[in-house]
């Protein structure tokens, strides 16, 4: 027996996956497709109680027998309500209970519908994980079902028990709650939480028979190149090859920088590139790389110390609680060999992207510093533009590269810069633009030590605006969503200890920055003025040369170009029947 309602056909496939097969029921109208599958099946005990608050507690005192997660399940409204003093007293026993509270629509919230009140983390602060599961209308729906599922579910006994909640949105209509049809319910994706080395041995077979290892390091703060051994060693022995980007800190010779061709791989190039596993570790990744690779199905292993989801694949399927340091030493004990073909693939295309540039622009000009900095310098890179050119920037040796990426927002790089540089002694450069400088002003009034190198690309507007929407589209975009102005940073120098050079073209660029770079008594910051729309338009066309075309690609340039929306909207509506 099944039933078409994904989210109960999500629950139901997690919780037989985890075990979890004693339920104390309710009676209700909400969830009655839930009710109906589970007691139907036989993989699952039921038990009958109709007061909430008495169900609870008896699924407490089954936990705590069988000393094994149980749930209980119930219709919405105040019915929900009555499981609060369970949920209390499990949270402070520890004890693995499983909270099922089904739900009307979203947006019968606080409208004075029959039977909705708001069940969002009701139980909070005595509840180890609540989740508030999405109606399922569409594939993304259902992807984003299915993880907060298993994040719920792996958080029940994660470094400690206690109890969860579900919420889950069920149809409004009572006909489609008691519709079920013959069949068996589908098996949908586990997320395994990885915390010790007992299937070591599975898992080098696992990466043995694999051909197309690909694995993605993201952003991560371990500066003494013991990660980079690590890798190199996984490298050596496994089909793979190895993405990067500044911020991982793992640059090597045979580890290919994939931030350019991330974003200009075409679909043929990008299918002769899938790999077979993507292995993933740190906080982001800048490249785009396993966003690409989304929703094709792949299997992903993601490497995190604290046993978080990361799921950017829609397709995560094991996550290894260990620093990526202990798992590439550990897995790398094996007498394969990597064959390099796939690194080849990569090496071939990436190597095919020219990210060279010749105007100047803020690209050029940031390239053009990054590249001249002496080895082992430090670089923050304050947000955007900033961070897109340091990842298409060859680092000199050793450099070390950060950035505020993960909330990824315009206050705080340059106070977050001199916390760092006062602590270094090696040359510090933060690179940073107008507005995002303006933002941190107050961070000015400091004496800098002299170690510390600030370079401002002045471009008078948000550059990142004329790059991704540009005058075209929106004539007004300078004077709000832009913030175009006439500041120069030279009128705030007097603020702080910096010695100021301004800089307006490629000429004094190449003058000065010997002078910029070099070993100095004060900290120095260097104005560079560029021009914003050639910034943008420079940067897109650099972008779309490197996009090689296919017959497909053409037929859409040429749809985008000369339809208008409606048109374009009605062909893809026909394509995709």
């Amino acid at each position: 027996m099944k039933t078409k309602i994904k989210q109960v056909q999500q629950i139901v496939s997690l919780l037989k996956q985890n075990n979890i097969r004693h339920f104390v029921l309710s009676p209700g109208t909400r969830h009655v497709a839930f009710v109906h599958i589970v007691e139907m099946d036989p993989f699952f005990r039921c038990y009958s109680i109709v007061d909430e608050r008495s169900a609870a507690f008896f699924a407490l005192g089954l936990s705590e027998a069988l000393d094994e997660p149980v749930g209980f399940a119930c219709t919405s409204a105040t019915a929900s309500c009555n499981y609060m003093p369970a949920m209390k007293e499990a949270y402070e026993r520890n004890i693995q209970l499983v909270a099922l509270t089904s739900d009307k629509q979203r947006y019968q919230r606080f409208h004075g519908v029959s039977q909705v009140i708001n069940q969002v983390d009701m139980f909070a602060p005595y509840c180890r994980y609540a989740v508030d599961l999405p109606e399922v209308n569409d594939s993304m729906d259902e992807w984003f079902c299915n993880r907060c599922i298993n994040e719920a579910l792996l958080e029940m006994d994660h470094h400690g028990r206690g109890p969860i909640q579900i919420n889950f949105l069920e149809p409004s209509s009572i006909d489609e709650l008691s519709i079920f049809y013959d069949g068996n319910m589908p098996v949908c994706r586990k997320i395994n939480r990885i915390e010790d080395w007992s299937q070591i041995n599975e898992w080098k077979n696992v990466l043995a028979a694999k051909k197309r290892i690909l694995v993605v390091c993201g952003q991560y703060q371990e500066f003494t190149g013991c990660l980079r051994s690590s890798i190199r060693k996984f490298y050596e022995k496994y089909n793979c090859a190895v993405s990067f980007d500044a911020f991982s800190n793992v640059a090597d010779k045979d580890f290919i920088q994939t931030m350019l061709l991330s974003i200009t791989l075409n679909q043929k190039e990008l299918l002769s590139l899938k790999p077979d596993l993507i292995i993933t570790f740190g906080t982001k990744y800048f490249s785009d790389i396993v966003s690409r690779f989304a929703g094709m199905g792949i299997e992903h292993w993601e490497i995190n110390f604290e046993g978080r989801i990361f799921d950017t694949s829609r397709s995560l399927t094991k996550i290894f609680e260990f620093t990526p340091e202990e798992f590439f030493d550990k897995v790398s004990y094996n007498i394969t060999t990597n064959d390099k073909q796939y690194d080849k693939l990569w090496r071939a295309l990436n190597e095919s992207r020219d990210n060279s540039i010749d105007e100047f622009t803020n690209y050029y000009v940031a390239k053009k510093v990054l590249e001249s900095l002496p080895e082992g310098s430090n670089v923050h890179a304050s947000v955007l533009n900033s961070m897109k050119f340091t990842n298409m920037s060859k680092l000199p040796q050793n450099t070390i590269a950060t950035g505020n990426n993960c909330a990824d927002g315009i206050d705080g790089a340059l106070s977050t810069f001199i916390g760092q540089a006062e602590v270094l002694d090696s040359l510090s450069l933060l690179v940073i633009g107008d507005l995002s400088y303006l933002y941190d002003l107050n961070a000015a009034i400091h004496d800098f030590k002299n170690n510390t190198r600030v370079l401002l690309i002045n471009n008078f507007a948000g550059g990142e605006f004329h790059f991704n929407i540009g005058k075209k589209k929106i004539s007004t975009l300078e004077q709000h969503i832009a913030a175009g102005h006439h500041t120069k940073i030279q009128d705030a120098i007097s603020l702080s200890n910096f010695q100021y050079i301004a800089v307006h073209n490629k000429g004094e660029l190449e003058e000065k920055l010997s002078l910029f770079l070099r070993e100095s008594e004060n900290p120095i910051l260097m104005e560079v003025f560029t021009n914003p729309e050639l910034d943008g338009s420079s940067l897109k066309k650099l972008i779309r040369n490197n996009i090689k075309m296919t017959p497909e690609r053409l037929i859409a340039g040429f749809v985008n170009k000369f339809l208008d929306c409606r048109t374009k909207y009605a062909i893809k509506k026909f394509l995709h029947r």
